[in-house]
C-alpha cells in the first residue's frame, strides 16, 4: 500500500479565486472539515496534473434521486461487479465545470433525460484505489446532487445496469465502502432540506 504524505497545503494554495474547482473544495471543507486530508489530497492530485501525465484519473458522479419516489438511482458496472452511484471517467473540455462533465457523463450512462443539478456544491469527495492490479492508480470522484422525475433509464452500455432502489436498500445491492458514505451523507442531507416539488 502506497502512502502519499501532503505537507504544507494551505487554505491559501485552494483560494484562487480563477480556479472553481480549487473553490468548491475551498467550500466543501467549509461544510465537512472532517474531510480535510481527503481534500488536501485531491488539491494536491490537481495541481500536479496541470504539470504532469499522471495515471490518476478525476471521476465525476451523481447522486441521482427522484423526489417523488424517494428512490435513488445506481449503476452495477459488471466488470467490477460493484453497485454504485452512477459515474465515470470525465474529461474536462475547455471552461466546463465539473459538474458540466459529470452531467454529461452521467446522462451518458444512465440515459435520462431530464437531470437538474440541484446545487453547485460538492455533495462528496472520494479517493479510491483501482481494483486492477496490473496498472493501479487514485481515483479522485467528484460527485453532486442531481433530480430527475423520471422513473426510468436506459443504457446503450452492456457492461453496465442501473436501477432505482429505495435508500434503506442500499446495504443489501453493495458492499462498496464509497456507496455507503454517500448514502450516510444523503440521510442527513434529507433531514435538513425541503423537499422538491
Amino acid at each position: 500500500m502506497t502512502v502519499y504524505i501532503v505537507e504544507n497545503i494551505t487554505h491559501d494554495d485552494m483560494s484562487d479565486n480563477t480556479d472553481p474547482i480549487a473553490q468548491q473544495l475551498l467550500a466543501y471543507r467549509a461544510q465537512f472539515p472532517e474531510e480535510t486530508a481527503t481534500i488536501e489530497a485531491t488539491q494536491h492530485f490537481l495541481n500536479v496534473r496541470e504539470k504532469q501525465e499522471t495515471h490518476d484519473i478525476l471521476t465525476g458522479s451523481a447522486w441521482i434521486f427522484n423526489p417523488h419516489s424517494g428512490k435513488i438511482m445506481i449503476m452495477n458496472n459488471k466488470k467490477t461487479d460493484c453497485w454504485t452511484q452512477v459515474g465515470g471517467h470525465t474529461e474536462l473540455k475547455s471552461q466546463e465545470s465539473i459538474q458540466t462533465a459529470a452531467l454529461r457523463e452521467v446522462t451518458e450512462r444512465s440515459g435520462l433525460k431530464h437531470l437538474q443539478l440541484y446545487s453547485e456544491e460538492l455533495f462528496h469527495l472520494t479517493i479510491q484505489l483501482s481494483s486492477r492490479a496490473e496498472k493501479q492508480h487514485h481515483i479522485y470522484n467528484f460527485c453532486y446532487l442531481f433530480y430527475t422525475h423520471e422513473t426510468s433509464g436506459q443504457t446503450e452500455n452492456e457492461t453496465e445496469a442501473m436501477r432505482w432502489i429505495s435508500p434503506s436498500e442500499i446495504a443489501r445491492f453493495s458492499t462498496y465502502r464509497a456507496i455507503h458514505a454517500v448514502a450516510k451523507k444523503w440521510q442527513l442531507f434529507c433531514y435538513e432540506k425541503e423537499p422538491i416539488a
